[in-house]
């Protein structure tokens, strides 16, 4: 196999975990060029943008796979928004590559600012739009009151929270299992914080 016939997917699959673990500012292309077993001058013939191009491919088509992941996870449990939620969770947690968070707030603006925005918005559509249209879907048949904007922020936050719980440091998130603390993280927005 020459090196300009590495497959394009199995380049984006190197740069996607590389970026994902490290983040855009500390790989080089070198670095991407290596673990690909490409010569850095190669990867100009798949990305001829460079490195904000392969960013912006490799962090695109990641994307795509976990809003599918998500929205499959969902599906499972169709109809039950405790359930999806869980499953919702899970996904999360069994997720550690998907930094959505950093990404959006440390990687992005070191691009060109219309590639940052197309991936933000690819971000909160695929992963915040399907959380919020379970939680849509729940307020249709009546088990949440929820305004249509605020299922956006409540799909958003949700996100956030679940993201913060994977990556909180032991010391700080308890002794309880992470799996065990979104499902209380759940029962709070849920059930709320006040007493019945």
């Amino acid at each position: 196999m020459t090196e300009t016939s590495v497959p394009r997917e199995r380049l984006l699959e190197v740069a996607e975990r590389l970026f994902s673990k490290h983040g855009y500012a500390a790989i080089k292309l070198r670095d991407v060029a290596q673990a690909a077993g490409l010569h850095h001058s190669s990867l100009y013939h798949h990305a001829p943008g460079g490195k904000a191009q392969l960013f912006a491919d490799a962090m695109q088509r990641g994307l795509d796979r976990h809003a599918r992941e998500l929205r499959a996870r969902l599906d499972a449990d169709d109809g039950d928004l405790r359930a999806q939620l869980r499953a919702a969770a899970g996904w999360v947690l069994a997720n550690p590559a998907g930094n959505h968070a950093r990404m959006l707030t440390t990687d992005l603006p070191n691009l060109p600012p219309e590639v940052g925005e197309r991936i933000a918005v690819q971000a909160w559509r695929g992963l915040v739009g399907a959380l919020a249209g379970v939680l849509r879907d729940a307020r249709d048949r009546g088990e949440i009151v929820l305004d249509d904007g605020d299922t956006w922020l409540v799909g958003g936050a949700l996100l956030a929270a679940l993201q913060a719980l994977q990556t909180a440091d032991a010391r700080f998130a308890g002794p309880r299992p992470a799996a065990h603390q979104a499902d209380r993280l759940l029962d709070v927005f849920l059930d709320g914080l006040r007493p019945r």
